[in-house]
């Protein structure tokens, strides 16, 4: 008595080759867009021409090509630099429900926000001139001032328009201090 059913004699349904005028299997699998999701099926000799003028990088720009590179070294999982300690790792994590904010004994972002005084138009224009976002820290605050005194300072700069951009950033950096006092 035989317990194999008839129906497991059988061989799969044959893939036709989806390339035009071709009568093989299609037994190789190629790529229809950079998503990787929806597939061509050829036979080998038409997958290997397809391969050869296939580009993954086709229409992207030189910065999305180097990012995409940078995310693939790491297979897309989330990274940081070297040199972010404890102290600061609460401003790469995703802590929806402040579950590490209340670990250490921080305000989450959000409460943080709300609490956070409503800005006049000068501030928003000074923490936009100085490239930060609120809620600010005073570490944070010094750190982007240092950065932009020292490009646009007449000592080292002397381009013309250098000295107002300068006199700008210094009084938006003493606008958004008092705010933080």
């Amino acid at each position: 008595m035989s317990f194999i059913s008839s129906s497991a004699n059988k061989q799969p349904p044959r893939r036709k080759c989806d390339h035009p005028q071709c009568r093989e299997e299609g037994t190789c699998r190629a790529p229809k867009t950079r998503a990787l999701d929806d597939y061509y099926w050829f036979c080998p000799k038409h997958a290997a021409e397809y391969n050869k003028s296939w580009n993954y990088y086709a229409g992207m720009t030189y910065d999305e090509v180097e990012r995409e590179t940078r995310l693939d070294e790491s297979w897309h999982a989330p990274t940081w630099k070297f040199g972010v300690g404890m102290r600061d790792i609460h401003k790469i994590i995703d802590d929806p429900h402040g579950i590490y904010n209340e670990l250490v004994g921080r305000k989450s972002i959000k409460k943080a926000e709300a609490e956070a005084p409503k800005l006049t138009r000068e501030q928003a224009s000074a923490l936009r001139l100085l490239g930060l976002g609120w809620p600010c820290t005073k570490r944070s605050l010094s750190a982007a001032y240092k950065k932009l005194a020292k490009q646009y300072h007449p000592d080292v700069n002397s381009e013309k328009g250098t000295e107002e951009r300068f006199k700008a950033v210094a009084s938006a950096y003493a606008l958004i201090m008092k705010l933080l006092k």
